[in-house]
């Protein structure tokens, strides 16, 4: 039987696709139809119900490059989609080049084409090399993604080396998941040698990608996953020396945060007007 809350959430979301396929379509809309009417591609309604959100989940819509040509043009006049979603469908080579023109658009930050993207997931998409390459090439001058989810794709040999060159030069980008999609060495030394350069890196999923190449990540990095991941030469050593350094200055600005409380406390106490004095215990009686 499923739960009420469940039910309350589907009867609305249904009252509210209800309620937008009775309004007339905005202007965003209208230019969307427009780019599909020109390329004789079909519109995405999904995508289209949700050119006006925040958050635009359009995954799992067996959307195809043409698809995503389509929706890559109308994200580069977009400025109100944030999140993107885009998981489980089949952008392969093509689509994600059409996606990387759009991101490569924001170039700048006083660019006003496609500044607001900032979380964009493409797991599961069949993107290879040939898209791979672009995706990385658009990161390099890219501003506005925070984080970006490639994970369960083809993403190797020089597509690999692409996009984990492209964290030396990118400067934005704070979340990165490229799990299972086999870096092989020299994407991973890639990696490894971007590393240093980069500075806004907090999180970075590296699962079953081979090897990663001795490197020091960032001091801002906060969440390494290496499962299935054979570390080169002294790499260990070094993510060891990061993790210590990392925790002293979590350790030591939880000590300030605390010496900084107590010296608050300490001051209203002050500025309280003091109490009678009074004797702690029980008063002793002394004999004559």
């Amino acid at each position: 039987m499923p739960e009420q809350g469940s039910a309350d959430s589907a009867s609305y979301v249904g009252a509210e696709t209800k309620r937008r396929k009775n309004l007339p379509p905005t202007v965003e809309e209208r230019q969307y139809n427009q780019i599909c009417s020109r390329k004789g591609v079909t519109t995405s309604g999904c995508f289209a119900r949700q050119l006006n959100d925040n958050v635009a989940d359009v995954s799992y819509s067996m959307l195809g490059p043409n698809d995503i040509r389509c929706i890559s043009v109308a994200l580069k006049t977009n400025v109100t989609i944030k999140d993107l979603d885009l998981t489980g469908n089949d952008l392969s080579g093509k689509g994600a080049l059409y996606l990387a023109k759009a991101l490569e658009a924001n170039s700048t930050v006083d660019d006003v084409l496609n500044d607001s993207i900032e979380n964009l997931v493409l797991a599961g998409n069949e993107i290879d090399t040939f898209g791979g390459s672009y995706i990385g090439k658009a990161l390099c001058s890219n501003v506005g993604l925070r984080r970006l989810d490639l994970s369960w794709n083809h993403i190797r040999r020089e597509a690999a080396v692409a996009i984990c060159s492209a964290l030396k030069f990118n400067t934005t980008l704070e979340d990165l998941d490229l799990s299972w999609n086999g870096l092989f060495v020299d994407g991973c030394r890639a990696l490894g040698h971007a590393l240093p350069h980069n500075h806004t890196m907090q999180h970075l999923s590296l699962a079953s990608s081979t090897k990663l190449a001795t490197g020091r990540p960032s001091e801002k990095m906060r969440e390494l996953k290496l499962s299935k991941v054979e570390l080169e030469n002294n790499s260990m050593w070094n993510l060891k020396k990061l993790v210590t350094r990392n925790l002293k200055k979590l350790v030591t600005r939880a000590l300030n945060e605390r010496r900084e409380q107590n010296d608050l406390e300490l001051c209203r106490k002050r500025q309280q007007p003091q109490a009678s004095m009074y004797l702690k215990g029980p008063l002793k009686m002394q004999s004559e």
